[in-house]
């Protein structure tokens, strides 16, 4: 049973599984304050803030393991409700669809010390990288973007070798959708260009 509740719970929002199955019987009430139940919290701006949020968040922080959260008035609605810090201590996911770098910052700061993070994702990806970069050592990005010009081997050249000085290592990693729309573009071409002598 319980193998089966966390199958299913996997599939939904942490907050619906908190209201659907609380206070239904000591069974489910016990799969919800397991210590091996994993939440994913999605966060878009049909989200209500109340009360009963916002316990239900500082109660559980140890089984939340990612936030999705669709734009930065709906993050700043939440910062102002809470703040993602290292209490969340199972946290691994970031998704950010829409975040200014000033307030990636602050969130990145609270996080310094969470042992699984691993994943976060957000646009203005350069200006990001300009605040950390002089005393970065080691930058592994994963790009899920349609934007292409993130395969150009020769800006990223520049903009290492001009501002990421203390890099001693680069991992980059990037998903492109492949699907009716997909076309080859001149950037991808570009793709040969990390085979260079300053890559190797």
């Amino acid at each position: 049973m319980a193998l089966l509740g966390f199958e299913i719970f996997d599939c939904l929002d942490g907050y619906d599984i908190y209201k659907a199955f609380s206070n239904l019987n000591i069974r489910l009430e016990n799969l919800l304050i397991s210590s091996s139940l994993s939440m994913k919290i999605d966060i878009s701006s049909n989200t209500i803030f109340d009360f009963h949020y916002k316990q239900f968040l500082k109660s559980n922080k140890h089984h939340i393991i990612s936030f999705d959260i669709d734009s930065q008035s709906t993050l700043d609605k939440f910062m102002n409700l809470l703040i993602i810090d290292s209490l969340f201590s199972r946290l691994e996911s970031l998704t950010f669809n829409s975040i200014s770098t000033y307030k990636l910052l602050i969130i990145l700061f609270h996080l310094k010390s969470s042992p699984y993070l691993s994943s976060s994702k957000f646009d203005e990806f350069e200006e990001f990288l300009l605040k950390l970069c002089s005393p970065l050592q080691l930058c592994d990005a994963k790009i899920e973007s349609r934007d292409r010009s993130y395969f150009n081997a020769d800006r990223w050249e520049r903009f290492i070798s001009q501002n990421m000085t203390s890099l001693i290592r680069f991992i980059f990693r990037y998903s492109d959708i492949i699907d009716d729309e997909f076309e080859l573009t001149f950037y991808h071409s570009l793709i040969n260009r990390f085979t260079s002598s300053f890559w190797i």
